[in-house]
């Protein structure tokens, strides 16, 4: 009695213990949904710790130091001479004097106001009716002025037609003289050679303006316009001149040894005209004119210009580094990307491969990424058609390289049998078991609510847990025989297939296809190579109908060969047969097909065909 209660109470503590157990497996379910979430995630924050150590290895190996920029000869693979800063290969160097300069006009801005202060400097020291400096500013002016509308008129006119730059092409202007200039100003800031040209025109006048006025000091003159205050401060020249190197030095985009050649040769000019021609100007006019007195006034002029020219040719030099680095890493970001693009697409056809299109996209989609697919149908076609004489043609011998030839030919025939899918958009293949071929028809996937977080099939809990969609739970009767005729004309497809594969490869391999419709559960299992498959009585049957088939015939359920003959297909009954998981025999049909495997049509059922007289279902 002791012992019945005591083994009474342990069965009761035993069944509150697996009780509580489930309790706490479910609420560990309920909070983490799906196991594909928590390994993707896992993978995810693996993924970013490698990006961010690969990041700080790429800054640390960037050729930033200055050892880099002088010494250097070679960035990720791309040779440049340092010396001149130019690539090695004359392809690298083109494509970098031929990228587009959008700033291009703003020089031209800047080069016009460093001729408006260069006029105000003279101006303001020499008399105003001084009339070679007027002459000189009001050519220079009129020249960077005409050149304004053709830099400038692309610019505006874009920016009034697309503000915001939402578009992808903007119209040209209609008018003609507009258009010209838009097209001009486009040209212009696509081609280096033209950008050049205007440069170098840019440069001489700038040049020339900021030493005109040295030269009209002229000796007959010098004494009378030192009375007037005239030509006695010659710093002042030597700050146009450095205005004049400065918008020299303002074209960032101009090769930096270009720029540095226009200085050099403003410098000397200068230097003559220090020296040989106006020296009386600058050699004892002023005393105290800030110059240090260990140092002659004249020489104090030169070294002044050629501080201000290295310091601005070190910065150029820098900025021209930076530029031409910036380019290499445009070119291995391209080259990235396109790897990118091609991995990208290559696991697209990989993982289109893998499931079926629409569910694909979703895994595609980084917003969906580790949500879990599962959807139930009502209107499926189900379709097993197995090779039973395989087996017996699968040998491992020395013959046939231990089985290798002949899974080579079972490739062939799945393969061909894969071709065949293309001519039935609706059908879709669910997998390959053995020389089983698996495929369903009328597995639509909507847009909406195609995809949750639900659980799939637990073997502890033993349930399939998924969105019931209200609409697509009602059976649609003209629905599923489409689905059934669609199937069928593709079961007879294989067949004509595999007459084919036989007469190539002299053999006699011949279908056993078992088809149903019903209801249907699909989704997708696993976090590493996922499958899709679908589940329920639907499939069972037809697997069953498979498997109590008859070599060389398609054999349906009766609900299936109902719904084919109200489509026109004409069926044979061939008798009840015993099923696995079904106490009492079912009746089976065969769908009727001619010589050339094709689906037969009529109105009536066959009731004469039996298993013994299987030739009458053809």
């Amino acid at each position: 009695m002791k012992s019945s209660r005591r083994e009474e109470g342990d069965s009761t503590r035993h069944s509150i213990y697996r009780i509580k157990m489930n309790r706490s497996r479910l609420s560990m379910l309920e909070k983490r949904p799906t196991d594909v979430t928590g390994e993707n995630i896992n993978i995810l924050i693996t993924m970013l710790g490698k990006v961010d150590e690969q990041m700080k290895d790429a800054i640390d190996k960037m050729p930033l130091r200055k050892i880099d920029q002088w010494c250097g000869n070679q960035n990720h693979g791309i040779r440049f001479n340092s010396c001149v800063m130019n690539f090695s290969s004359w392809n690298f160097e083109k494509k970098y004097l031929t990228q587009p300069d959008p700033l291009f006009k703003f020089y031209i801005g800047c080069a016009l106001l460093v001729l408006i202060c260069t006029t105000i400097i003279q101006g303001v020291i020499m008399p105003s009716d001084h009339m070679i400096l007027w002459i000189a500013f009001g050519t220079g002016a009129s020249f960077l002025i005409l050149l304004i509308p053709f830099v400038w008129v692309g610019y505006v006119w874009n920016r009034i037609k697309d503000p915001h730059r939402e578009l992808d092409s903007i119209p040209a202007p209609s008018v003609r003289i507009i258009r010209y200039f838009y097209k001009t100003s486009d040209r212009i800031a696509k081609s280096w050679i033209f950008r050049t040209i205007i440069y170098l025109s840019v440069a001489v006048v700038l040049s020339t303006f900021a030493i005109i006025d040295v030269i009209d000091c002229d000796n007959e003159s010098l004494d009378v316009r030192i009375q007037n205050q005239e030509c006695q401060h010659p710093w002042y020249f030597t700050y146009s001149c450095t205005l004049a190197i400065l918008g020299i030095y303002g074209f960032f985009r101009i090769q930096f040894i270009v720029k540095f050649i226009l200085c050099v040769l403003s410098l000397v000019a200068y230097t003559c005209t220090m020296f040989f021609f106006r020296a009386d100007v600058f050699d004892g006019i002023n005393v105290d004119d800030g110059s240090s007195p260990a140092i002659a006034p004249v020489y104090a002029h030169l070294i002044y210009l050629i501080e201000i020219i290295m310091l601005l040719h070190i910065m150029d030099r820098q900025m021209e580094y930076i530029n031409r680095l910036d380019f290499i890493w445009k070119i291995k970001l391209t080259e990235e990307h396109k790897v990118a693009s091609i991995t990208h697409a290559t696991n697209a056809v990989l993982i289109h491969n893998i499931l079926p299109v629409q569910i694909a996209k979703m895994y595609l989609d980084p917003a969906r990424m580790g949500q879990g697919y599962s959807r139930s149908y009502t209107d499926v076609a189900v379709m097993f058609a197995s090779i039973p004489n395989f087996m017996d043609f699968y040998t491992e011998t020395d013959l046939n390289d231990q089985g290798i030839k002949c899974l080579q030919l079972l490739n062939e025939i799945i393969v061909d049998f894969d071709n065949a899918l293309f001519e039935f958009d609706d059908v879709e293949k669910i997998k390959v078991i053995g020389s089983t071929y698996m495929a369903a028809c009328g597995l639509e996937v909507n847009e909406r609510g195609r995809t949750s977080s639900s659980r799939f099939p637990s073997a502890e809990f033993g349930y399939i847990s998924s969105r019931k969609h209200s609409n697509e739970n009602q059976p649609n009767i003209e629905k599923r025989r489409r689905s059934l005729v669609t199937i069928v004309k593709f079961a007879a497809a294989m067949m004509v297939k595999l007459r084919g594969i036989n007469k190539d490869a002299f053999q006699d391999f011949e279908l056993r296809i078992g088809i149903d419709s019903g209801p249907i559960v699909a989704g997708v299992i696993g976090a590493q190579k996922p499958l899709y498959d679908i589940w329920g009585d639907t499939v069972n049957m037809a697997s069953r109908m498979d498997s109590t088939g008859v070599n060389g015939n398609i054999q349906i359920a009766a609900r299936s060969a109902n719904l084919l003959t109200q489509s026109g297909v004409k069926c044979a009954f061939r008798g009840k047969i015993k099923v696995k998981g079904k106490e009492k025999l079912i009746p089976a049909y065969f769908v009727r097909l001619n010589e050339n495997f094709e689906v037969q049509f009529g109105s009536e059922i066959d009731k004469h065909c039996t298993q013994t007289h299987d030739n009458a279902c053809y």
